[in-house]
């Protein structure tokens, strides 16, 4: 699970109270060394240490913020974007939203090789730090039909309809939620599901440039 990015591997300097045991430079170096071995508990460790002792360590903040994300700590990362966004609201914020665009990405991958549980773990930190993004109710709905969570995925997909960020241009959460209606044995919801995918898909046909 390789997901090494900026953020992390390129710690800057921390301003220091005290003399540490090691220091800053080792632990960066030993952070990184973790990330290429995919040691991510010891890569946390050893960003929990820098933060012990700098916690106002923009860089290091949101260093554990993106691996607790992968790692599928919803609370943790949360507490740590908050804190990098309190010293640079502007930075903080742009990183969250950076990270979380590359978790994504990986979250699909892990859908597409058939690692389900890991797909849906990043998901459901995604939707703690972005309880509104209905791409992210649309991907955890496809992965939770794919695990044959049916009432799960129709819950994820009504929202991912709610909130809307593109992925109905062409009714695709109305296909999908229509799919696990199916597998219920809901068939007159899931026709109504098509029903409205394909009046998706018309006009928008229509508003395409011909």
């Amino acid at each position: 699970m390789r997901f090494i990015f900026p953020a992390i591997l390129f710690l800057t300097g921390c301003s220091l109270s005290k003399s540490p045991t090691r220091s800053t430079e080792e632990l960066r170096q030993s952070i990184q060394v973790a990330l290429k071995a995919e040691d991510y508990s010891k890569a946390e460790k050893e960003l929990t240490e820098l933060i012990s002792l700098d916690p106002k360590s923009f860089d290091s903040l949101i260093g554990r913020a993106g691996l607790r994300v992968f790692r599928g700590d919803a609370l943790g990362s949360e507490a740590d974007f908050n804190a990098a966004i309190a010293i640079d609201d502007e930075k903080g914020t742009k990183a969250r939203f950076y990270i979380a665009n590359r978790a994504i990405w990986r979250a699909r991958e892990f859908n597409m090789k058939g690692q389900n549980t890991d797909a849906l773990r990043i998901y459901d930190v995604l939707l703690t730090l972005y309880p509104k993004s209905g791409m992210a109710y649309h991907d955890r709905g496809g992965v939770k039909t794919d695990m044959k969570d049916f009432d799960g995925a129709i819950a994820d997909l009504t929202k991912a309809i709610e909130f809307d960020e593109g992925n109905n241009a062409f009714g695709d959460s109305f296909t999908l939620r229509a799919r696990a209606k199916r597998a219920k044995g809901d068939e007159a919801g899931a026709i109504e599901d098509e029903k409205l995918s394909s009046t998706k898909t018309n006009a928008r046909k229509q508003l395409s440039p011909r």
